[in-house]
């Protein structure tokens, strides 16, 4: 745990679900990063829990990709974005970009309808 603006953060990346997740996705094994991290997420208040959506929708557009499904990696990719966006604030504040998945970067359309 941490500390953020004198509030004590929940989000333990070295062990439990997080750590799991976090090992999954490394692995490319984003479907059961999602799961993980959707078993974390539903006992988290916010910011925290706004923050891990935005990571869980990532994994799970990461999986959609895999699979060749593209309108699925669009759109949890967007709702990524939209959910990363919304909690900027409070990631500014505690993470260590070095404790985030490696290739978070949201797939880039690249204007021929191929993901």
């Amino acid at each position: 745990m941490f500390a953020a603006n004198g509030i004590m953060k929940r989000l333990d990346w070295t062990c439990g679900g997080l750590a799991e997740g976090l090992r999954c996705y490394r692995a490319g094994q984003f479907f059961a990063a999602h799961k993980h991290w959707q078993a974390v997420w539903l006992e988290l208040p916010d910011p925290e829990k706004t923050f891990l959506q935005a990571l869980i929708q990532v994994a799970a557009a990461f999986h959609h990709f895999q699979r060749g499904n593209q309108e699925g990696t669009f759109l949890l990719a967007a709702g990524g974005a939209t959910a990363t966006r919304s909690s900027f604030t409070f990631l500014r504040q505690i993470i260590d970009s070095s404790a985030l998945p490696r290739n978070s970067r949201v797939v880039e359309g690249t204007g021929n309808g191929r993901y």
